[in-house]
């Protein structure tokens, strides 16, 4: 082997007196998947939430695990959260500070877990204080029974994510009340799990389960109370300003709005001033646009817990008609139709004269067939007008001409009349006879 040559061994001891920079060890849990923002645990036969998390996470996926409980603050170290899944976990109640540090969580999943009970204390953190909030899955639990008023009155952008699906729940009125209202308004979580929502007839069966919405006729004599706050419509052309009032004046008290798509509108307002809300609680758009119609939600804020729905609005945005358009396209085609009927009415019915021979002028007589007749007729022969006209002879069989009467022509003797015995027959009979004698007696000599 050949020896290290001076270069060499220089460079193998630099090596060695100067370790290599390497990047700080990353705070992943075991068993765990780690990247930029999403932390995935799920499926590791978990009974604790591990320890390390990493602060950048935004989602975080603990489902299919066996975690049985969720201590107080322990999302701290994730400040950026906004989804949390612990779904398919065995957690059968919550600490009362369970979410104290989850302000942005926007989709929580507890579906198929072993909660027995919706505690006012369970969601403080997330009910009506927090607005970002907008999927709250609770299906597939042991929820025997819910508080109805509190859910009633969650902002509408909550309600519309709140799953409570394949749910033992016992069944009563209020329930029925309130989960069929939010079927007519078209909320998601009801609508797209229509059947799954049940509820149980008896507590002494515990498998006497009903499908409430399904066999709503089994819930006719629940009375339905009239909703307070029904959406007012209120119509706007596009471009124009909309100005939407809470109609509501309170002191110490923040105002702020949900837009159609269960988004907050706080005061005041967006950054480029388009869509403002003011200290009394108005909301104003500068320009209208189709995408601003919908159902407007007004609330007043008096601390986390004290919130109040105030009004609804039902926004139309509509374009403006040309300005020749006078009647409606409905109304116009009626007119039509009209006119057009009592014109063929008018053809159909209503000729214009009523007397046809006094209308008609008798239209004068040719005059060589009146020329014609007069030369049979006659007894002599036409005088010639000059002396140095040869005469000759022309023999000619004419027909008899009809005669015009009173603007009428005059049918030949025979000719579509069957009755030989009518007066008209027996003239022009004379007539015919008188002729054939002047035939038989004189000669034509033209």
């Amino acid at each position: 082997m050949a020896p290290w040559a001076p270069a060499e061994l220089w460079l193998l001891l630099l090596l060695q007196l100067c370790p290599a920079r390497t990047s700080p060890p990353r705070s992943c849990p075991p068993a765990c998947i780690c990247t930029s923002d999403l932390l995935s645990c799920s499926r590791q036969t978990l009974q604790r939430v591990p320890r390390a998390l990493p602060p950048t996470a935004t989602t975080l996926d603990l489902s299919h695990n066996a975690l049985s409980q969720l201590q107080d603050g322990w999302l701290a170290a994730l400040p950026h959260l906004e989804a949390l899944h612990v779904g398919h976990n065995q957690i059968g109640e919550l600490s009362p500070r369970a979410f104290h540090n989850a302000s942005r969580l926007r989709h929580l999943d507890m579906s198929s877990n072993r909660l027995r009970a919706v505690e006012t204390h369970y969601f403080e953190e997330l009910g009506l204080g927090n607005f970002s909030l907008r999927t709250l899955d609770l299906s597939s639990n042991s929820l025997s029974s819910l508080p109805v008023e509190e859910l009633a009155a969650l902002p509408e952008h909550v309600r519309n994510g709140l799953y409570l699906h394949n749910n033992p729940v016992r069944c009563s009125c209020p329930l029925y009340l309130m989960l069929q209202r939010w079927r007519q308004r078209g909320f998601s979580s009801v609508r797209d799990f229509f059947e799954e929502h049940t509820c149980k007839v008896s507590d002494a069966v515990p498998r006497s389960l009903i499908k409430l919405l399904k066999y709503s006729h089994l819930f006719e004599n629940c009375s339905a109370e009239p909703d307070p706050a029904q959406p007012v419509p209120f119509p706007v052309t596009v471009g124009r300003v909309l100005l939407l009032g809470c109609n509501a004046s309170l002191p110490h008290v923040a105002y702020m709005w949900i837009s159609p798509h269960h988004e907050p509108i706080w005061p005041p307002g967006n950054a480029n001033r388009s869509v403002e809300v003011f200290h009394n609680g108005s909301l104003r758009i500068a320009s209208a646009r189709p995408w601003h119609s919908g159902i407007y939600v007004c609330l007043a804020i008096n601390g986390p817990r004290n919130v109040s729905r105030l009004c609804e609005v039902n926004v139309t945005v509509h374009y403006s008609k040309p300005d020749g358009e006078a009647f409606s396209t409905g109304l116009t085609t009626l007119l039509g139709c009209i006119v057009s009927l009592l014109l063929v009415l008018v053809y159909l019915f209503v000729t214009p004269c009523r007397c046809p021979p006094c209308c008609r002028t008798a239209p004068p007589s040719p005059p060589q067939e009146c020329s014609a007749q007069s030369s049979i007729l006659s007894a002599t022969p036409p005088t010639t007008d000059g002396p140095s006209r040869r005469a000759s002879k022309h023999v000619a069989f004419l027909e008899p001409a009809r005669e015009v009467l009173d603007g009428k022509e005059r049918p030949v003797p025979g000719e579509g009349l069957p009755d030989g015995r009518h007066p008209k027959v027996l003239q022009l009979r004379s007539d015919t006879e008188s002729i054939s004698s002047v035939f038989s007696d004189t000669p034509i000599v033209s």
